[in-house]
């Protein structure tokens, strides 16, 4: 009986274990889906990881990022941007983020205190995970 080795990469760019199969001639074997090491997708072959990722990449390329914070140095206002507009008048610009562990996001907070052109305070406060 013939067998073949297939090889599984995981498509976690930390992680990027790989796992064997052996396919016999019947075509059987265990195709694995999930990477035990960090529990995310499994593809056949680097090529396909690859491909993968590069799909993942030029998806997130065309997306508006729900918040941009850019800061030149300690002494300078943040340029901050959300949803895609510019934010102005700032008073206020706090983002905390943390995880559990190297893979998975724990909470999400993030606070925007601008001033409206009439002189009114505006506050978008939100909280996502363990920090609610």
């Amino acid at each position: 009986m013939d067998k073949t080795t297939r090889r599984y990469i995981c498509i976690n760019a930390l992680c990027r274990a790989e796992v064997y199969t052996v396919i016999t001639n019947d075509g059987y074997a265990d195709k694995p889906t999930i990477c035990p090491a960090c529990h995310q997708s499994l593809y056949e072959g680097k090529a396909d990881a690859d491909k993968y990722m590069s799909r993942k990449h030029e998806n997130a390329e065309e997306k508006t990022p729900l918040l941009t914070i850019k800061l030149e140095n300690e002494n300078s206002v943040p340029e901050v941007t959300y949803k895609g507009s510019e934010v102005k008048y700032k008073k206020n610009i706090q983002f905390d983020w943390d995880t559990s562990d190297a893979f998975d996001p724990a909470g999400l907070t993030y606070v925007i205190e601008n001033y409206w052109s009439d002189g009114t305070l505006n506050k978008l406060e939100r909280r996502k995970g363990f920090h609610r």
